[in-house]
């Protein structure tokens, strides 16, 4: 479409991003847990989204001179409980549309924000959300459309420096990472530090959503569009990307559903001074626990959680 926006990364808006803490997970050697939950002072409103939106608002603002916004996601969104959040403390009009997903206390938990926040909610049926994957675009001259998850190219940037922020916290040769694939642009970010890096990387993207989403394709698809429009000029041999889906159902659509040792793994996690969600984090957090135990003897380098969610 001729109105689509592209993001401009020197129009990043200062909103508190601090770098995030790296802990070890208790008595597993080479076993580190990325907090992105503590990435801001501001408690609930940091995480993976806190990361990209910097980008987004900021050349909303300032390069477009927008000043409402419509954006999209499940019940439970954690992409629309940020962009409200955010969007009310710049002065920015944000209306939220959402479709069902299972309940969970987390999950009501985002719901409540995302109500407080919004200038206005309204109720989509789920299979609309496909409408919605694409691009940033100007619905008017002031009124943005905002994709499911936010825009993909600059989140995919803001994810590349906070591959090179893990770097500067922890020797990264020969390491997997572990972080979830919901609609991409964290991980394929991901990938192009660690292809950047060139230390034998491996990131692992654990596909919560269902087996037939090709994520792997969404992620690299992503990668090269950031990489081309940033002029990143990333060599994409330089790493190494995998995915494996995450879920226990293996229906046509896994989002939202909780698998059954999650308690087990929240309790885990909190033990350690952070915290899961039952939708994204969970179902990763898990998927890296079983590599590690399986292949614990033959690691050369460290096994990485990344914990996008605040």
């Amino acid at each position: 479409m001729s109105n689509n926006i592209t993001i401009n990364i020197s129009s990043k808006i200062d909103l508190g991003l601090v770098p995030s803490p790296l802990i070890q997970l208790s008595n597993l050697n080479d076993f580190y847990i990325k907090v992105d939950s503590q990435n801001t002072e501001i408690p609930n409103f940091g995480g993976s989204k806190l990361r990209k939106i910097e980008y987004l608002l900021g050349s909303l603002k300032s390069d477009f001179h927008i000043n409402e916004i419509t954006s999209f996601g499940a019940f439970g969104s954690f992409h629309l409980k940020t962009m409200s959040y955010w969007c009310n403390h710049l002065g920015i009009k944000f209306h939220a549309k959402l479709w069902k997903q299972p309940w969970h206390f987390q999950e009501g938990r985002n719901f409540v924000s995302t109500k407080k926040y919004s200038t206005s909610i309204r109720w989509m049926p789920s299979i609309l959300s496909l409408l919605y994957q694409g691009r940033v675009w100007k619905k008017s001259d002031t009124h943005a459309i905002v994709p499911v998850g936010g825009d993909k190219d600059s989140g995919a940037y803001a994810f590349y420096y906070g591959m090179l922020e893990l770097n500067d916290q922890i020797n990264l040769k020969n390491s997997i990472i572990f972080a979830p694939a919901g609609t991409c642009a964290t991980v394929a970010g991901l990938f192009l530090g660690a292809c950047k890096l060139n230390k034998n990387i491996t990131v692992y993207a654990s596909n919560i959503v269902s087996k037939y989403i090709p994520v792997k394709s969404r992620i690299l698809k992503i990668a090269e569009n950031a990489n081309l429009i940033y002029d990143l000029d990333i060599d994409f041999t330089n790493g190494t990307l995998l995915s494996k889906f995450a879920g226990e159902t293996y229906g046509l659509i896994d989002y939202g559903v909780i698998q059954s040792n999650f308690n087990h793994l929240s309790l885990k996690a909190k033990e350690n001074g952070f915290r899961i969600d039952p939708t994204y984090t969970g179902k990763t957090f898990e998927l890296a626990l079983n590599y590690y135990k399986l292949n614990s003897k033959s690691l050369n380098g460290p096994i990485i959680f990344w914990n996008t969610r605040p």
